[in-house]
């Protein structure tokens, strides 16, 4: 363990609605009884400054985290018909570091995480950098940034940094970063991380680009880049997220559980409860399907931040009146809006019915959802059959 190592401050951005809330309070699990002193969860809550909701505070409340309210940029500025309905949610990473800037020193170093992150097991101290560092990803090191496996198509990042005068070397990294208290003093790195992703998202609609989520992943090495911060890219398995595929995982990792099949051998994914409480869901039974030490650890922590949240005091919690993420029931895909019709009508035949409970589609509608699968994957091979025609034929152009 290095005795001179500075102090990280874990930094997470969420939205005060599910499923980041039951995401946060699983990263929070995950910390206690872990960090060394000074070391400690910090969380942004992009809320454009509202009272946060009950569910959230009692959270933030029951794990005393440090947290501040900040602003919700994407959906407050219209980045090219990306707010509103569909903001780019990933701009809220980048207000995080603006958000901690004023709350560490400069040779602080914070940690920005996403909130499907958890620590597994007991904290690697020695693995953590003291300086700027991003992590090793391929998705950003590739020849070109969009791009498939066959790199047809895409973005030059490289050429883009030269196309702007840049002539410093540029190393590919990002999604978990360590970025110092100082180099987040510096406001136009900051700012420049907000342009470089809402660069890069007008690039990718541009490029035809279905789903360009991945727009902020490399703004943060483009304007360290730019402004010719020195950087190292590391590379250690504990920060990978690339080991969704892996039947272990080492103690002290960070696992990022972003899949629709988050664990090795598992059908269980977070984009089952993206509109709902995985903490009311029945967790022993994912438990005892785990396939993996990690995946029961993972359940494991869910079960102790829902014991821990029913045994804290409600009293006292700050969030007051109605608030979005105090309605349990969202609107949202097919299946969840079936899901919560069933509900309700259960719910009104019944109304002694238990609230909190694992909801499941009657087997007609699985049946149906299964029979229209086709179709979708078939809509899905003619888009990407469209995307790949247009790449070679602009590959051919170029050759010409």
């Amino acid at each position: 363990m290095r005795a001179t190592s500075p102090p990280v401050k874990f930094t997470v951005s969420i939205e005060d609605k599910q499923p980041m809330i039951w995401q946060l309070a699983i990263l929070l699990e995950s910390f206690r009884g872990k960090l060394p002193d000074g070391w400690e969860p910090f969380v942004v809550v992009c809320n454009d400054h509202r009272s946060v909701s009950s569910a959230l505070a009692r959270v933030l409340s029951t794990y005393e985290a440090q947290y501040v309210c900040a602003p919700n940029y994407p959906r407050r500025e219209s980045v090219d018909f990306i707010s509103g309905a569909a903001p780019y949610a990933g701009l809220n990473k980048i207000t995080a570091l603006e958000a901690v800037a004023p709350y560490v020193k400069a040779t602080d170093v914070v940690c920005l995480l996403d909130t499907d992150i958890f620590l597994y097991e007991d904290l690697n101290r020695d693995i953590f950098p003291t300086s700027d560092a991003l992590c090793e990803n391929w998705l950003i090191a590739k020849p070109r940034f969009y791009s498939g496996r066959n790199h047809v198509e895409g973005i030059d990042l490289k050429l883009l940094l030269s196309a702007m005068g840049t002539d410093r070397e540029f190393k590919g990294g990002g999604v978990l970063l360590f970025l110092t208290g100082g180099t987040l003093r510096n406001r136009a790195f900051v700012r420049d991380c907000f342009r470089f992703a809402q660069v890069m998202l007008l690039l990718g609609k541009i490029q035809n680009v279905l789903m360009p989520w991945q727009a902020e992943m490399p703004a943060y090495a483009l304007a360290l880049t730019t402004h010719g911060i020195d950087y190292e890219v590391i590379e250690h398995p504990e920060f990978s997220v690339e080991n969704y595929s892996d039947r272990t995982t080492p103690s002290g990792s960070f696992y990022h559980y972003y899949g629709s099949e988050a664990f090795w051998g598992s059908s269980w994914g977070k984009y089952h409860f993206r509109n709902r409480d995985l903490l009311s869901a029945d967790l022993a039974r994912f438990k005892a399907l785990s396939q993996s030490a990690h995946e029961t650890y993972f359940f494991e922590l869910a079960q102790a931040a829902r014991d821990r949240l029913e045994g804290a005091d409600a009293s006292g919690l700050s969030g007051s009146g109605t608030h979005a993420a105090d309605k349990k029931w969202h609107r949202g895909p097919i299946t969840d809006s079936l899901r919560y019709f069933r509900f309700h009508v259960l719910k009104a035949m019944d109304p002694g019915a238990p609230t909190h409970r694992d909801l499941t589609l009657a087997f007609p509608l699985v049946l149906v959802y299964r029979v229209l699968a086709p179709v979708r994957a078939l809509k899905r091979r003619l888009q990407m059959r469209r995307k790949r025609a247009a790449g070679e034929a602009r590959a051919r152009e170029a050759a010409r």
